[in-house]
């Protein structure tokens, strides 16, 4: 069960810090 709540943290972080990256890729 602590896996899935890993896994859940690290996909969070990834959307975190991709998020801004690709919004200003976009805008760029």
């Amino acid at each position: 069960m602590e896996a899935l709540v890993y896994t859940f943290l690290l996909i969070g972080t990834l959307v975190v810090l991709f998020l801004p990256f690709s919004s200003v890729k976009h805008l760029a």
